[in-house]
């Protein structure tokens, strides 16, 4: 068997001896690191898009089945939902109706199992159906020069300032 090597971080002066090492760098930690929600929601979506300059282009590792419920409400509030599940190891996020729907535009099929094929989707806080919400559109998941990378995500969508304006009548 083969020794990894462990990824060490300096830790502030003030942790404890016994504190278990950080999964992340304590020094450029981001809101994922502290808080890692376990579905994408608009709220995040939004302040990624913000940071990001743009949609999340994600790849598709599985769509799966899964009963999804809200933990301050208990199980019993729940649903069986589809949940896709991206190869950036993040959040996944739930599938909606209209979300069903672009899935299986793209690839072609009803069966929930078979919507992993879609691959590369951009992922946005748009409008739809007249709501706000999380949106997707299907990708090659290549930029302009042919390399796969955030930068060729680009939607037709709202800019930030104008999904503000046209959901809460400013900016």
């Amino acid at each position: 068997m083969t020794n990894l090597p462990v990824k060490t971080y300096p830790l502030p002066e003030n942790t404890p001896e016994k504190a278990p090492l950080p999964a992340f760098d304590p020094s450029d930690a981001n809101y994922f690191d502290m808080f890692a929600p376990q579905f994408y929601n608009l709220e995040t979506m939004q302040a990624l898009m913000k940071e990001g300059g743009g949609p999340l282009l994600l790849e598709v590792e599985s769509v799966a089945v899964e009963y999804v419920f809200n933990p301050e409400k208990g199980e019993e509030s729940g649903e069986w939902k589809p949940v896709i599940h991206f190869t950036n190891g993040g959040p996944a996020l739930v599938v909606n109706r209209t979300r069903a729907r672009t899935l299986m535009e793209a690839t072609g099929s009803i069966r929930v199992n078979e919507w992993a094929r879609v691959g590369w989707l951009e992922v946005a806080a748009g409008i739809e159906n007249g709501q706000a919400q999380i949106v997707l559109r299907p990708s090659s998941g290549l930029s302009g020069n042919g390399e796969a990378g955030p930068e060729s995500a680009k939607l037709e969508d709202l800019e930030l300032d104008e999904l503000n304006e046209a959901l809460f009548g400013h900016s």
